[in-house]
This record gives C-alpha cells, sequence and structure tokens, in this order.
C-alpha cells in the first residue's frame, strides 16, 4: 500500500513567496477509527516560489503529495505551522 500525503499552499504575504505545506496525520485520542482525522503540517518548502501556479507544479510533479486546493495566508513572521482535517481513505490507495 503507497499513501500519499495532503498538501496545500502557504502564501507569505511578506514576501509574496508561495510554499508547499505538507500535512502528516496526526490524530486524536478521541478520533477513533474515522476516516477524517487531524493533521499537522510537517513545515513548507525553504525557498518557496514566485507564483501559486508554480507551487502546484511542484507538488503536482510529487507521487507522494497529493494538492489540496487551499491557500494558507502566512504573514512571515509567527511560525508557519497549521492543523487541518483530511480523510485517511482519501490518501491511501
Amino acid at each position: 500500500m503507497s499513501a500519499t500525503e495532503p498538501t496545500t499552499v502557504l502564501h507569505n504575504t511578506k514576501t509574496d513567496r508561495y510554499h508547499p505545506l505538507v500535512y502528516r496525520p496526526a490524530a486524536r485520542p478521541s478520533d477513533g477509527d474515522e476516516d477524517i482525522v487531524r493533521h499537522r503540517s510537517r513545515g513548507h518548502h525553504t525557498e518557496g516560489f514566485n507564483s501559486l501556479e508554480a507551487a502546484v507544479e511542484w507538488i503536482n510533479g510529487n507521487d507522494n503529495l497529493k494538492y489540496h486546493a487551499v491557500l494558507e495566508k502566512w504573514n512571515g513572521i509567527e511560525s508557519p505551522h497549521g492543523t487541518m482535517e483530511f480523510s485517511l481513505s482519501e490518501h491511501q490507495e
């Protein structure tokens, strides 16, 4: 079984750069056997891209990532981490 990691794009509004943001499952103890569980971000592509399109192209060029059309805003100052809900079954083959 192979799996993909859900990935969104983080827009640094300070530098106007776009960073892929990869998520990993981080289920709450109360999530049980549900398919939709909490995911936490792993970090972002350090260089970033000049455009949203270039960031999405990079994501789509990686077989282990699956793009979710979510654009998250980041002011470029605080730590750019996130928590989102994704389907586990959607990321497993």
